[in-house]
């Protein structure tokens, strides 16, 4: 850029300078390229790209993405995405950046070690089949479990339980359920006689339990 002009001299003769002509250079500015949050994301998430500048056209993976000529651009699939800008017919330096969308992995299914109906204070252990998450989310009845984030759970509520598996950032779905019956504690039975306690040998006492059902009588402890 700057002011041309041109002069000519023919021997003897005075110098004749010519009109000026001004050269303008028009530099387009490579745009800076941002992301709206994080770079790296779940497969069905998608990631905003920004231009600062006008004139934008959007590549991915090196191949033009037609009709994108925004500021901003959705990714929705892993690649590098350029940006390029045109002003004045004069087009910029790329700008680039990697997008990664990691794969949501598979759900797991949940493993008990014994029966899931228990009795009142009892405890049972559910474990995710899969063991090597990064971590674990254990639902009870569609409700989150504050503070579990491994893969088992000692569980003694009834409810519907379900866990999801955490890879390289991205949730799995929720398990199928298991539903854990807790039955309560019956009341301690009452034991009555129906004549003395003390007696001749060859005699008898009938001892009676004020529980109609689910009785085991024991002697001596056996």
């Amino acid at each position: 850029p700057g002011i041309y002009y041109v002069s000519s001299q023919r021997p003897g003769y005075c110098i004749n300078i010519a009109d000026t002509i001004k050269v303008n250079v028009i530099k387009a500015v490579k745009p800076n390229l941002t992301t709206i949050g994080a770079s790296t994301g779940c497969v069905g998430d998608s990631v905003i790209l920004t231009s600062s500048t006008n004139g934008n056209q959007w590549y991915k993976d090196g191949l033009i993405l037609a009709g994108s000529n925004g500021s901003t651009y959705s990714a929705k699939s892993t690649g590098t995405y350029t940006v390029i800008s045109t002003i004045n017919g004069c087009q910029s330096d790329t700008a680039s950046t990697l997008i990664k969308f990691n794969t949501i992995p598979n759900s797991p299914s949940i493993n008990t070690n014994s029966s899931l109906t228990i009795c009142a204070g009892e405890k049972i252990t559910l474990s995710s089949s899969i063991t090597n998450a990064d971590s674990y989310a254990w639902k009870l009845n569609g409700n989150t479990i504050a503070g579990i984030s491994s893969s088992t759970l000692s569980a003694e509520t009834a409810g519907a339980y379900s866990v999801a598996i955490k890879v390289n950032g991205c949730f799995s779905a929720q398990s199928e359920t298991k539903n854990l019956i807790v039955n309560p504690i019956p009341a301690t039975p009452v034991i009555s006689a129906n004549g003395p306690l003390v007696f001749c040998a060859g005699g008898n006492v009938t001892l009676n339990s004020n529980s109609t059902i689910g009785n085991q009588w024991l002697l001596n402890g056996v």
